[in-house]
């Protein structure tokens, strides 16, 4: 009877573990999901949102925020990064995150201008949106 007790208290101690478990995994789901939603409304704005490698990663489509072998910004463009800067902004647990700007082009060769090449193009792109 006293090894049955023993191993009935270790199943209680491994089913408590388990459990806990299962509430920290769903507390850190609920925390992603709750800012995935948050930004859901963004995709009103042609954005794109998910959650990669427990990352939030916003895509913004480049013909909205520049045109082909250009590092200005478009006006409509410069309105979503403003909308997007006023969610996080108004969002105390996204305000306190960091975040990276990636800078892309088109497939377009880039042969002129103050650029070699579309790297630099994108380097520049991704300063702009800073």
């Amino acid at each position: 009877m006293d090894s049955k007790q023993r191993e009935v208290e270790k199943l209680s101690a491994e089913l408590k573990a388990a459990k806990g478990q299962i509430a920290s995994d769903q507390a850190r789901y609920n925390e992603a999901q709750a800012d995935l939603d948050k930004l859901q409304r963004l995709t009103n704005f042609g954005l794109k949102v998910e959650v990669r490698n427990n990352r939030m990663v916003i895509q913004l489509p480049g013909d909205i925020l520049f045109d082909s072998g250009k590092d200005e910004l478009r006006k409509q463009g410069s309105d979503v990064l403003q909308q997007v800067a006023d969610i996080i902004r108004a969002d105390k647990d996204l305000n306190g995150r960091s975040f990276q700007v990636a800078g892309h082009t088109d497939n377009a060769k880039y042969t002129s201008g103050p650029f070699k090449d579309n790297w630099g193009l994108s380097l520049m792109r991704a300063r702009t949106v800073l």
